[in-house]
């Protein structure tokens, strides 16, 4: 996996057809040249299957145009905004003469900077609800003040930090709004590599293509995010992978894996593997390998950091490993393209590549094992803009639902099955508490979304807090462990009617007739709303054909079928849905 040149970027923009895409509006406002962003919207947007349309504010104008978005001349509602304020363009004085000023000119300078971030903010806000996103300020290479800028508190490098700061908090504020951290970018590059001298001079362009690159990934992570495509399973070999050599020749005392080198590679590695559990990131194993001597490493060695109850699911065996790919896939009720696998066969990644193109595969070199910490720490796939309590627990959510597979397996009759599980759901209103899972579940949630409406959280704070909406928040859990939060309802009303405007569950609670009890409590809500008849739409994607008869089943009729919508309603006073009898408790906001 490796990263395009521009000119790469741009074949690949030639050959595609992005006609049948869905256009994504993007708006840049600078006060710097970064046109060439313009190659790298584009075909970052494309891999995520849209059609980028990208406008260019005027040059220095940036509150201007956050004033007056319209001037722009935008070709449809906007989706996202880069906001490109640079330090240096926007005052010499913090900029390049730093050392020549008294701390009241520093404040009164800051104050000002301040100042507009906020009447930016402010003015995009009036006009928009787009996602936006604002690039920080890079902490100096070289302070105004030397070496002995980093011994005070007033410094140049210290002031850069506190504008950071009021920016992040100002984006923080004004909802659907995200600091992108430059430090971590010109880290990435190198500051030899990241601003381009010359072309500052000339045209006032200070970044380099690299320095735009690593910007454009570092936006694109959240964007992916946001957009529900972020990775959400890390499949693992073992042998070279996990450890250094191969456990079946080698044996338990031959392998590598430790604090002093060659083994250091492979703990460092396993270290980063917990990492992105933490974050959320569910855990699988497939390797070709007898699972007894697997295991045995994982109990026994005494220098392994993952341990077996940090994975999910696994395949073990012989079988070719694009076959166990879709077994894994099916183990863990997700998507192939939910997976990022490693191995260190080249001859293994060119096989998954080539039969399952949706799993994304990383090539572990064994030759150059002291880059995979480093590799995997790079990777943005999986990063997601709001980390919740739920994302703690997804490693020990899938390794459960692998145990319900087994019972179910085991188990002849459905109804029993069910019963056995000893479901409690529970219905309720959201908190603050748990906006971010519910942002969540709006951004990522695609089989089982019947109108996959990407709602930011601005966006659910405004349904939550209207008069003439209702969101609802479905919590489930069972002898074997909680779920959390898997199901969100947003329900509307005007006048006498209804309409469910979003109505989604996790893969993860699927195939329990829950989602029979989420639609009643939209039901339920829709009366709470003085509606006489409840609507639903069917909005059609290549992953959630599951739905497409969900509202008939329930009783809905269908009204109408046009511009890829399916309209349905319901008369609420002629209706009384029904609920599985298999749920142990159902805690519910109002009678059912």
């Amino acid at each position: 996996m490796t990263s395009k040149t521009f000119s790469e970027m741009g074949a690949v923009l030639r050959e595609a057809d992005l006609s049948a895409m869905s256009v994504m509006n993007v708006a840049v406002l600078r006060n710097v040249t970064v046109e060439p962003l313009k190659t790298l919207i584009d075909y970052h947007a494309m891999t995520l299957g849209f059609a980028a349309d990208v406008t260019f504010g005027n040059f220095g104008n940036v509150l201007q145009d956050a004033m007056d978005l319209q001037g722009l001349e935008l070709d449809g509602e906007l989706d996202y905004v880069w906001v490109f304020l640079n330090l240096e363009s926007f005052s010499e004085r913090l900029g390049r003469m730093f050392a020549s000023l008294s701390g009241e000119e520093v404040d009164r300078e800051v104050e000002q900077l301040c100042d507009y971030i906020d009447g930016t903010l402010s003015a995009l806000r009036r006009q928009t609800h787009a996602v936006i996103l604002w690039p920080g300020f890079e902490t100096p290479v070289h302070p105004a003040l030397g070496v002995a800028d980093a011994q005070t508190a007033q410094g140049h490098a210290a002031t850069v930090r506190r504008l950071n700061r009021h920016l992040a908090d100002a984006l923080r504020e004004a909802g659907d709004a995200y600091f992108i951290d430059m430090d971590q970018c010109l880290a990435q590059i190198g500051a030899a590599q990241f601003y381009d001298k010359r072309y500052w001079y000339i045209g006032r362009a200070p970044y380099s293509r690299e320095a735009l690159s690593a910007i454009a990934e570092r936006s694109v992570a959240l964007i992916r995010s946001l957009q529900g495509r972020a990775k959400k399973c890390l499949v693992l070999d073992c042998d070279n992978v996990l450890w250094g050599g191969i456990v079946g020749e080698d044996g338990l005392d031959g392998i590598k894996i430790g604090t002093d080198y060659p083994g250091s590679i492979y703990r460092e590695f396993q270290q980063a593997v917990l990492n992105l559990r933490a974050r959320g990131v569910i855990l699988a194993l497939c390797s070709k390998n007898n699972e007894d001597d697997v295991w045995r490493v994982f109990r026994e060695h005494p220098e392994m950091v993952l341990k077996e109850e940090h994975i999910s699911a696994v395949r073990i065996n012989w079988t070719d490993k694009a076959e166990n790919l879709r077994a894994l896939a099916n183990d863990l009720n997700i998507g192939l393209d939910s997976f990022v696998f490693i191995d260190d066969s080249p001859f293994e990644v060119e096989m998954v590549q080539s039969l399952v193109p949706e799993v994304t595969v990383i090539h572990a070199d064994p030759q150059a094992a002291t880059n995979n910490r480093h590799m995997l720490q790079a990777l943005n796939l999986f990063d997601s803009a709001e980390l919740s309590d739920e994302d703690k627990k997804r490693g020990e959510m899938y390794r459960d639902e692998v145990k319900r597979k087994h019972l179910r397996e085991e188990t002849g009759d459905l109804g029993d099955f069910l019963r056995s599980l000893e479901m409690e759901v529970t219905v309720e209103t959201p908190t603050d508490l748990t906006l971010a899972r519910l942002v969540q579940l709006v951004q990522r949630t695609n089989q089982f979304n019947l109108t996959t409406h990407r709602h930011t959280e601005e966006d659910l704070r405004r349904f939550w807090q209207e008069d003439g909406a209702k969101v609802l928040a479905l919590r489930l859990k069972d002898k074997f462990g909680d779920y959390g939060i898997v199901g969100l309802g947003i329900v509307t009303a005007n006048g006498g009617v209804a309409e469910i405007d979003t109505l989604l569950m996790s893969c993860r609670a699927l195939g329990r007739g829950v989602e029979s009890v989420l639609l009643g409590a939209c039901v339920q809500a829709a009366k709470r709303l003085d509606a006489e008849t409840l609507r639903g739409v069917y909005i059609p994607t290549k992953k959630n054909a599951q739905t497409a008869n969900f509202y008939v089943a329930a009783g809905f009729a269908e009204h109408s079928n046009s511009d890829g919508e399916v309209r349905f309603g319901l008369d609420l006073d002629a209706t009384s849905l029904s609920v599985p009898d298999h749920f142990k408790t159902i805690d519910f906001p109002w009678s059912l």
